[in-house]
């Protein structure tokens, strides 16, 4: 530790009990710094956390670490900074200094076959401003309502009927998100280089299946298209002229334009595929409602979204240089927590691991109180001296007899106390001589 520092002198010791110090002074004529005492002994143990070892170090110092091995683990780099420099960083540390340039935004859609198809992905260094500054070009109100906290833009009666999807949730994200998790541990190039050439193999495979499908329609959505075309059996259809039709089902009444392929409940706008209601009404004109499903439904469509997939690249060395001035990394914004990984999974997925009991839907009890519904954390009574937990119920402890043997006991004793032999009388055993023989 530094005991003394100023512009003439400087004094340092290790510790109270250990003899290493240093002392030095300015010598003023000469105009050098002369060190006059100094004791090299230690007697302490090496202290191996040091303030100095930042991430902002540690990230310059691994950098070309980080770009020839991308997988190089958190806890490796832990392993080589005690082993090379005797220091001791936390896990979160070296966390950052993997991750020293801000969020990664996608905008991920789906395809004709209702699976992910990412548009474009990023590195930014504020994710709300991003998303606010592309919202206006992307038509994603759904994803700015989250931040902007409008409801009305998770409501289906607030979709648009130009997407031709009717999902107001943000799993297909998660779902990308899941696909890249083993990238995001690398720096930011290697990131999106590894994200670029995963999707070039992916969008060749989706290709290659596209162009083999022998149906008007992609496989998945002629799954729930015959689902829906069962269902439209419980629906009673009523012709009108133009086309329309007056469609009951139960309590419900909905009116189905055939020309205009429109329905009162919106569903065929919204996902381009008929609803129940439209195909009860075109099969009671007995044709085929395959042909009246959004041209983004077909397999012609398929094709052409990835018959213009990613093109491959050169390797780095050979890229061409940018002009201008150089790219900085963003400024680091330190997020509380580690960072996490695997995606938010939805209530209906399986769990993570099925041979463990969710909690989910069940109340917590609290420890303090007693109550239900919160824990000891947020509980009012913790502070409060003259509240008094109601004491537990009593639990019998140690091993329970068995009936058979209490029944055993009970039955015996009796019988043992008449059946026992008289002093006086004869001997009752067999074998056993008499006194008079």
């Amino acid at each position: 530790m530094v005991t003394i520092s100023s512009k003439y002198q400087l004094q340092m010791r290790c510790d109270k009990k250990c003899p290493w110090r240093l002392y030095g002074t300015m010598i003023k004529r000469e105009h050098i710094f002369a060190i006059k005492t100094y004791v090299g002994e230690h007697r302490c143990p090496r202290e191996m956390k040091n303030r100095q070892a930042t991430s902002e170090w540690i990230a310059k110092e691994y950098i070309h670490r980080f770009r020839r091995n991308g997988n190089w683990s958190v806890k490796d780099l832990e392993e080589d900074l005690l082993e090379k420099f005797c220091v001791q960083v936390s896990r979160i540390k070296c966390y950052r200094a993997k991750w020293k340039s801000g969020a990664l935004l996608c905008t991920v859609a789906k395809d004709g076959n209702n699976q992910m198809f990412p548009i474009f992905w990023a590195v930014v260094e504020c994710l709300t401003n991003a998303i606010k500054n592309l919202a206006p070009f992307l038509n994603i109100g759904i994803v700015l309502g989250m931040f902007i906290r409008d409801p009305a833009k998770f409501y289906k009666s607030s979709i648009s009927e130009l997407s031709k999807c009717d999902k107001i949730d943000n799993n297909v994200s998660e779902t990308f998100n899941g696909y890249i998790v083993k990238f995001r541990s690398m720096t930011i190039i290697d990131m999106l280089e590894e994200i670029r050439c995963a999707l070039i193999e992916r969008m060749h495979s989706k290709f290659m299946h596209a162009t083999g499908l022998t149906d008007s329609i992609t496989p998945r959505l002629r799954t729930k298209f015959e689902e829906i075309k069962y269902n439209s059996r419980l629906c009673t259809s009523k012709p009108a002229v133009g086309g329309n039709f007056q469609v009951n089902i139960g309590e419900d009444q909905f009116v189905v334009d055939i020309n205009a392929h429109t329905c009162t409940c919106r569903t065929w706008q919204i996902t381009g595929i008929p609803c129940i209601h439209a195909c009860s009404s075109i099969h009671w004109m007995s044709q085929d409602s395959a042909t009246f499903v959004d041209k983004y439904c077909n397999v012609e469509t398929y094709i052409e979204t990835y018959k213009n997939a990613l093109e491959p690249l050169n390797g780095r060395k050979i890229w061409p240089q940018a002009d201008g001035l150089p790219i900085k990394a963003a400024k680091f914004k330190k997020m509380p927590g580690r960072p996490k990984k695997n995606r938010k999974r939805d209530i209906t997925e399986d769990p993570k691991n099925p041979n463990k009991l969710s909690r989910q839907g069940i109340q917590m009890t609290c420890a303090v109180c007693g109550g239900v519904g919160h824990n000891k954390r947020s509980c009012k009574m913790k502070n409060d001296p003259s509240f008094k937990r109601p004491p537990k119920l009593p639990v019998k402890r140690g091993r329970p007899r068995k009936a058979t043997s209490a029944l055993r006991s009970t039955a015996i004793s009796p019988t043992t106390q008449s059946d026992a032999p008289s002093s006086s009388g004869p001997s009752q055993f067999v074998g056993t001589p008499s006194s008079g023989s």
